[in-house]
């Protein structure tokens, strides 16, 4: 291998560590999206019947379906940011060149990586307080350790894969390659 086939070949192997998320994200997506989603539906739904028929609301309802929805966002984080599905502006970005829109990619994505690493750090340092306490929830009694916990994990989860994103267009990669996996996208 030539040393100016290097850089390609680096850049190709950090593209391919990323897409080895792309299975795991994809998961972590399909359980908020099939398990969690239609457990929240259904939850809101008796707990409207029994309110409003019965006069009988679920006293822990409304806690629940707070816990559930946080689980539903974070479970469908890392594969929508794999897939670029949140919210952005293309209004200047669709203006710039292709090195500029290249060097944007690298500053959101370093910009990622760090303000995920603060959440990682933050949370993580709170578990062990929160586990010595014991924190819980008020009416469930679920130990709130378990959901800075969750938070660690992903938050750890997409500063790696926003560094690999990083780091593969920095050795050469195009931005298709190391990009958002856009076919890759939805429940199925």
């Amino acid at each position: 291998m030539t040393h100016a086939n290097q850089p390609h070949g680096t850049a190709h192997r950090v593209a391919a560590w990323r897409r080895r998320l792309t299975e795991p994200s994809r998961l972590l997506e399909r359980i908020g999206g099939l398990v969690f989603i239609p457990a929240l539906a259904a939850l809101i739904t008796l707990d409207v019947v029994l309110r409003y028929a019965f006069n009988a609301p679920l006293s822990w309802g409304l806690e629940a379906n707070e816990h559930m929805l946080v689980i539903v966002f974070m479970l469908g984080l890392p594969q929508c940011t794999r897939t670029n599905g949140h919210i952005h502006m293309d209004l200047l970005s669709q203006h710039l060149s292709a090195g500029a829109r290249r060097a944007m990619t690298i500053l959101y994505s370093l910009v990622g990586a760090a303000v995920f690493a603060l959440l990682a750090k933050r949370a993580v340092s709170e578990i062990p307080y929160m586990y010595n306490l014991p924190l819980e929830t008020e009416f469930l009694a679920l130990p709130l350790w378990i959901y800075n916990l969750m938070i660690t994990v992903i938050a750890v989860f997409l500063m790696v894969d926003f560094l690999l994103r990083a780091a593969a267009l920095l050795l050469g990669a195009d931005d298709s390659e190391a990009g958002g996996d856009t076919a890759g996208g939805g429940l199925l």
